[in-house]
């Protein structure tokens, strides 16, 4: 559980950017960014603000459309799921 953790961190690492909003701003893609929007969860978590938490963890996921333009038609849904579904570990994982 704890490698498929790191991994997903790291994916996280890669790609923080991603998961962003337009309105929002972008989270630079570099360790010192990726601290900033894990703090910024950390600290909803701390607050116990399940709403905001949520919200939080939002801004790390991967948006459907990316794996659609990276991998196709055909095989970007079916990726988008399998991550979506290790996208829910982390969040549970993280929690915990």
């Amino acid at each position: 559980m704890r490698l498929r953790l790191v991994a997903l961190l790291l994916l996280l690492l890669v790609l923080p950017a991603l998961g962003q909003q337009k309105s929002r701003s972008l989270v630079p893609n570099s360790p010192k960014g990726f601290d900033q929007q894990y703090k910024s969860l950390f600290k909803a978590y701390e607050k116990g603000d399940e709403k905001e938490l949520l919200e939080r963890f939002r801004t790390f996921a991967v948006p459907e459309r990316w794996f659609v333009d990276e991998f196709g038609p055909e095989e970007g849904p079916k990726l988008s799921r399998q991550y979506l579904y290790r996208f829910r570990d982390f969040e549970a994982d993280t929690v915990q």
